[in-house]
């Protein structure tokens, strides 16, 4: 079976829209910026922006969106370039 590609991109689009009600966003913070040292590469906000959690590697990242059900057993998540 082909896996279908999915972009991290995409990935924390499909978050938003599911937990848009929540008043949760998922942010990505820059490659070496003290925020991502600190929180990580991923962090949900709240509605007011208070970091609910971070995420500081891919495979949590991944791990986030499978509990979620926003990857289908049929895509994989797109290397970085």
């Amino acid at each position: 079976m082909n896996e279908i590609p999915v972009s991290e991109n995409a990935l924390i689009q499909r978050f938003n829209r599911l937990n848009k009600v929540k008043g949760i966003r998922l942010k990505v913070n820059r490659w070496g910026s003290p925020a991502e040292k600190q929180i990580g590469r991923w962090m949900a906000v709240d509605g007011n922006g208070a970091v609910l959690y971070g995420l500081k590697y891919k495979d949590s990242f991944v791990d986030l969106m499978r509990e979620h059900g926003l990857i289908l057993p049929c895509e994989t998540v797109e290397e970085e370039e």
